[in-house]
């Protein structure tokens, strides 16, 4: 569903990210951890389950884990993420 406000002009607005998660600040604290990409060549459940855990012991919510996503995709994955319709992932 689009989103009826105005976007501020910060953000990326062919991104599959709503803009209120673009917007949306990380936990004071919060630090990414270390973690191999997913790159579309293994389970992507197993990778999921991991991402989840390691974000969230390092201090992130539900939307820390939705906003850095992109960050832990890469080759293949990351092009899927990219084809996603626009303002189609609030969480």
């Amino acid at each position: 569903m689009a989103n009826m406000a105005r976007p501020p002009p910060t953000v990326n607005l062919e991104s599959p990210q709503t803009w209120q998660l673009q917007e949306e600040l990380s936990p004071p604290g919060f630090q990414l951890p270390k973690l191999s990409k997913y790159r579309g060549d293994s389970d992507p459940a197993e990778f999921i389950k991991n991402y989840a855990l390691a974000i969230e012991a390092s201090g992130g919510s539900m939307a820390t884990m939705a906003k850095c996503f992109p960050l832990a995709l890469d080759d293949v994955a990351q092009r899927w993420f990219w084809s996603l319709p626009p303002d189609s992932m609030s969480t």
